[in-house]
């Protein structure tokens, strides 16, 4: 009898530890028109660029990004719509790489590590990095996002572009409400799930919040492209800029 009183008590306490280490969370994107810009788009509706800009706004407002974890591993990355006509597609692809969302992230935080996975020039690319939020500013702020109470983080983030060195203000909204260190794309160390995430004008904001759902075979630590450091990518996608515009 103990025996079996035992062995339920397990079963209970194993499926209330996997209600908290599992689920999907899903996310939405957006770019937030200051009245500047917005003004400066009015002016300029008849504009060709300016319509075709648009149709890509509104077609990465239909995006759905996808987080899923499980322990400490997760996966993240864009659901691919099926069916889509030729224009659509074309407009997607742009959407994508406008908003930010071409590539998926595995990250582990029991090895403090994120490897993103990039299609680049029609190869694929693993590129790993540290788990790091050392660098982050933590403000005493508060904000509401659903029913969650959430905290403001934020920091200056300096990245080789084109045109050399540029920084973004980057910033960030956690809950400790739900006790899972995982967010969007390469935001995941915070004390709190993150629900929000601004990257100068673009903001990731969670849509939907599925806890206790099995994903755990959705979790497969990438194996399939070229291991390669940032700073190795980076030189790689100068020579192929610098290649195109040499032809």
């Amino acid at each position: 009898m103990k025996r079996i009183s035992f062995t339920l008590l397990f079963f209970f306490l194993t499926s209330i530890l996997y209600s908290q280490n599992s689920g999907k969370i899903t996310y939405g994107v957006f770019i937030d028109k200051t009245e500047k810009l917005e003004n400066k788009r009015k002016d300029e509706s008849k504009n060709t660029e300016s319509r075709f800009m648009k149709a890509i706004e509104d077609i990465g407002g239909d995006f759905e990004l996808e987080l899923k974890f499980y322990g400490k591993e997760s996966f993240y990355k864009l659901v691919e719509p099926m069916g889509m006509d030729f224009k659509k597609e074309t407009l997607f692809n742009m959407a994508k790489i406008v908003f930010k969302s071409k590539d998926s992230y595995y990250t582990s935080l029991k090895e403090k590590r994120i490897i993103t996975q990039k299609n680049f020039m029609g190869d694929v690319f693993l590129i790993e990095k540290n788990q790091d939020v050392s660098d982050w500013s933590f403000i005493n702020e508060e904000r509401k996002i659903g029913k969650y109470l959430c905290y403001k983080a934020e920091r200056e983030f300096v990245y080789e572009s084109r045109k050399g060195k540029t920084s973004v203000k980057q910033t960030v909204w956690y809950t400790p409400e739900i006790p899972i260190s995982f967010g969007p794309s390469e935001f995941s160390g915070f004390p709190g799930l993150v629900m929000e995430v601004r990257l100068g004008n673009i903001v990731y904001f969670s849509k939907k919040i599925e806890l206790n759902i099995d994903v755990k075979s959705d979790i497969k630590k990438p194996n399939e492209g070229k291991r390669i450091t940032e700073k190795e990518f980076l030189k790689v996608a100068k020579e192929a800029r610098q290649n195109l515009l040499s032809k």
